[in-house]
């Protein structure tokens, strides 16, 4: 990979090595077996993965994983030093 400076200062250009040229139609091939197989997996869920990951990244910024923790009530947690099924 290359950079250069375009034409002003705030644009690069970026030109592949003949390496990473020579790389781009498996990688081409990968990407579309990945998508291919992550469209199989979402006909069987009740809504597409990504929408799920989405939806769980929102619910986080809103309020994170950590935060949900400290709030939850001591009955809801496992006692300490103690794993459960459901918390392992």
């Amino acid at each position: 990979m290359r950079s250069q400076v375009g034409k002003d200062s705030r644009e690069r250009v970026i030109s592949l090595s003949p390496r990473a040229v020579s790389m781009v139609p498996e990688l081409t091939r990968l990407w579309a077996t990945t998508n291919a197989a992550a469209q199989e997996l979402d006909s069987e869920l009740t809504m597409p993965l990504s929408s799920l990951v989405q939806e769980a990244i929102r619910a986080l910024e809103k309020r994170p994983f950590g935060e949900r923790i400290k709030h939850l009530p001591d009955t809801r947690r496992p006692e300490a030093g103690r794993m459960t099924r459901s918390s392992a």
